[in-house]
């Protein structure tokens, strides 16, 4: 997550040279493909909200700077397997229809 999507948008696409999956250069939101990866930025507020951290203070080092993010078929399903395998989620994995 990024305070300023439009700077990080210009950067990653002009300095890095990465290629634009979504526009963010009026938006608060980007996405690039860097190989096999897709990298996505999001408006640091957003980021809160989609994990989960709203209440806790807006610094840097109280809340979450990354997220990784898995397409499935099926949240609950895939959610009930990885725990089956002891895995203790800081929040339940839920599904973000905005974002397919």
């Amino acid at each position: 997550c990024v305070d300023d999507v439009k700077a990080c948008y210009a950067f990653y696409k002009n300095v890095l040279a990465l290629e634009p999956l979504f526009d963010g250069s009026e938006s608060v939101y980007a996405e690039f493909r860097a190989g096999d990866v897709v990298l996505a930025l999001f408006k640091r507020e957003l980021m809160a909200d989609a994990v989960g951290t709203t209440a806790l203070p807006s610094g840097i080092s109280q809340r979450d700077r990354v997220a990784i993010c898995f397409a499935v078929k099926d949240v609950d399903r895939m959610a009930g397997f990885i725990k089956g395998h002891g895995v203790v989620f800081d929040r339940e994995p839920h599904d973000q229809p905005a974002w397919m």
